[in-house]
């Protein structure tokens, strides 16, 4: 029997959070500078809203792609 079904957006999150520990966890830094290349993607696409960006990068764990879904939920 197949097993349950992985809701898309929880293994990417899983994904990124993986890929982000192997990278050396950089846990301690501040979300401005933890994701400083995604808040440049998501500036330069038109999310101007800092804030806003940081708090939908930190719920997906840095998956632009699904910060974007959040962003544009919150429209």
């Amino acid at each position: 029997a197949p097993g349950p079904q992985q809701n898309p957006e929880q293994l990417s999150n899983l994904m990124a959070h993986m890929m982000q520990l192997m990278a050396g966890g950089n846990q301690n830094q501040p979300p401005e500078q933890r994701y400083a290349a995604q808040l440049d993607q998501l500036a330069t696409m038109g999310f101007v809203d800092r804030e806003a960006n940081i708090r939908a990068l930190q719920a997906t764990l840095g998956d632009v792609n699904a910060a974007i879904d959040r962003l544009l939920q919150q429209r």
